[in-house]
């Protein structure tokens, strides 16, 4: 038995997106996939195994390059995609949502050292969990009650696999100031990187973004560390 929170034309709005989203992610990963010769798992990718052992006082690090190129080469298929085609299919369909974005190269970089240097793990941590929000969308609601509940509800009645079995994660993340529902649609293996759907209460727009600043100010100035080859790669 469900609220009337669940029955809201936020609530479907919430589910026609989601529908949306895993149907786009499915077919443009099996024709990234498709396209190339090697596609690992990216749960048995490990940071740590991307990254060498952490040298903070000269550009020691190395970098897995032929895995960072493959990942740059997703996200650059990607930004096309979705700027071309899903923007497209979005108002074609009448998809509502109120934010779009591709992790830009910089993003990625920064927040790849930050999981491998910057957290307890130490890179004990699979690249799709570090990266799975490559992808992200944001879609705004008036309200939401119980963050528990309306994420419980979301998971119920959505289920964690759907009919073309992408793999669905339901995350209550609030935190501190932060106050959101994350899904993660993590596709039909291992080697799908993930994307993100953020739900936000209108008014809390402003908290959260404070907050996602404050965040990626933590994160470890990753040029400082890197060789001249790896920013090449990057900036290019």
């Amino acid at each position: 038995m469900y609220d009337n929170e669940c029955l809201s034309e936020e609530f479907q709005k919430i589910i026609k997106l989601v529908r949306f989203i895993s149907q786009e992610h499915i077919v443009f990963t099996k024709e990234f996939l498709a396209r190339q010769q090697h596609t690992p798992s990216l749960k048995n990718k490990q940071l740590r195994n991307f990254l060498s052992e952490d040298s903070k006082n000269n550009k020691n690090i190395e970098i897995d390059i032929n895995f960072l190129k493959y990942i740059l080469k997703y996200t650059e298929e990607l930004e096309e995609f979705y700027t071309t085609k899903l923007l497209n299919r979005l108002t074609e369909e009448n998809i509502s949502f109120n934010h779009i974005r591709g992790k830009n190269k910089d993003s990625i970089i920064s927040k790849v050292f930050h999981y491998r240097f910057g957290k307890n793990e130490k890179g004990q941590i699979a690249t799709n969990k570090c990266l799975n929000d490559l992808l992200g969308f944001r879609i705004y609601i008036d309200e939401i009650k119980n963050y528990d509940s309306f994420t419980e509800n979301l998971k119920t009645i959505i289920g964690t696999k759907d009919k073309i079995n992408n793999r669905l994660k339901f995350n209550n993340s609030c935190k501190g100031n932060y106050k959101a529902v994350h899904i993660y649609f993590k596709g039909i293996d291992n080697k799908y990187f993930p994307w993100e759907l953020q739900i936000w209460e209108k008014h809390q727009e402003k908290d959260n973004l404070d907050s996602h600043k404050n965040h990626k100010l933590g994160y470890l100035e990753w040029k400082e560390f890197a060789s001249d080859d790896i920013i090449k790669i990057v900036e290019r």
